[in-house]
Formats: C-alpha cells, sequence, structure tokens
C-alpha cells in the first residue's frame, strides 16, 4: 500500500492524518458499520502501519541467536520449500555466521523481520552466472509475509546491498512459481533475463536491474 493512500486511509476512517489507537478503533466502528466493514477498516489501517515500519529497516550482522530463530522459521503451504530441515539447523547458523557468505538479517529496532544475503550465496546451481551484477537473496520472518509488504522489504534490501557494492547491476534468481516475490521484484526496476531448472527440477527466473537504475 502506497504513502499516498495510507494517508487517504487515515484521513477517510479519523479526519486526520492520525488518531491515537483506541480513537482509531472507535472510527473504524464508526465507519465500518455492520457487515465486516469494521474488519477491513482495521485491517487496510494495520496494512499502512506495517508498510511505514518496514520502510526504515537496519540490516546488521546476524547474532548466533538471530541465526538460530531464522533456522526455526516454518512457512505455510508451498512457501514451505524455503523451511532448514532440522537435521540442518546446526550448520546452517554456522553458515550464516560466516562472513564470506554474507548474510544480514534485518531489524525494526530490536526485532528480528527478515534477513538479506549479498554475493554468490544468492545463486542457485543450474544457471551459469558471472560477474556482471551482484547477487542479492533475501527472506521475512514467516508471520510477515503474505500482507502486501515484500516490495517495502526488498526495496530496503537492495538500498542496503547498493550502500556495500555502489552502484552496480544487482541480481536475484526467485522460484518461478513464486509470484508474489517476482511482482516485488520487477516493482524494483528487475527485469526477467532468464530461466531454468534447479536441481530439484523447480524452475527459477533470473532478474537484473542495471547498473545506474534509479
Amino acid at each position: 500500500m502506497s504513502k499516498a493512500t495510507c494517508e487517504n486511509t487515515n484521513r477517510s476512517v479519523t479526519g486526520t492524518a492520525r488518531w491515537p489507537s483506541g480513537d482509531v478503533e472507535r472510527a473504524c466502528m464508526l465507519e465500518g458499520g455492520e457487515g465486516g466493514g469494521e474488519r477491513d477498516c482495521m485491517n487496510r489501517l494495520g496494512e499502512c502501519n506495517m508498510s511505514e515500519n518496514l520502510s526504515s529497516l537496519e540490516f546488521r550482522v546476524l547474532s548466533r541467536e538471530d541465526a538460530g530463530q531464522i533456522a526455526d522459521w516454518r512457512y505455510a503451504g508451498e512457501y514451505a520449500i524455503y523451511d532448514i530441515p532440522a537435521q540442518d539447523r546446526a550448520s546452517s547458523i554456522e553458515y550464516m555466521l560466516d562472513p564470506a557468505n554474507g548474510y544480514f538479517g534485518a531489524y525494526r529496532g530490536s526485532e528480528l523481520v527478515g534477513f538479506c544475503s549479498i554475493g554468490p550465496d544468492g545463486r542457485v546451481p543450474g544457471w551459469e552466472y558471472d560477474e556482471s551484477a551482484v547477487d542479492v537473496g533475501a527472506g521475512m520472518r514467516p508471520d510477515l509475509t503474505g500482507q502486501g509488504q515484500g516490495g517495502a522489504f526488498l526495496s530496503q534490501a537492495f538500498r542496503f546491498a547498493e550502500s556495500g557494492v555502489g552502484q552496480r547491476s544487482l541480481r536475484a534468481t526467485i522460484a518461478s512459481w513464486n509470484e508474489r516475490a517476482l511482482t516485488a521484484a520487477r516493482q524494483l526496476g528487475l527485469a526477467p533475463v532468464a530461466s531454468f531448472y534447479g536441481p530439484t527440477g523447480r524452475r527459477f527466473t533470473v532478474l537484473v536491474r542495471p547498473e545506474g537504475y534509479a
């Protein structure tokens, strides 16, 4: 949800740009009436608050505890392929803590909300990568997914990557069925350049954002 839409949502509900939370709830009750309108009203405001919070993240080196949290994350439905198997937990933690693999935690204050990787970790076996672009991978905490916030999160991850590598081209490899991630990537200026099948038979799409993109 865009900043302009969020501002309009708050004004339409409350008559001003911001109300204290209790007043917002009462305003939603008045706007919603019966038939689920109140719930829809609160959902819209919740999405706005989440978007604003995810538009200002800090990325920093993971602690062992936070790497352990990521290893324990469990996703719903088809996204469960991103789960780290229990038998791989210990080695995955060590992998994320190795500076050579370019892992960073994404924090909202002190709260871990996701991670990103910068470098070869973002590559998937099955395609001939070159050094013309820097690979970026990212993941959000499971309970934050599916709320339309992928774009805000990815935007922050790419901005952080740029702060370290400058105006080089950035590249992402995304599972072709993951339309949510593909849509968010396209909105950030990445364009598909290839597709291939990985070792498990799943199809992946390679997207690149050109050097100097603004």
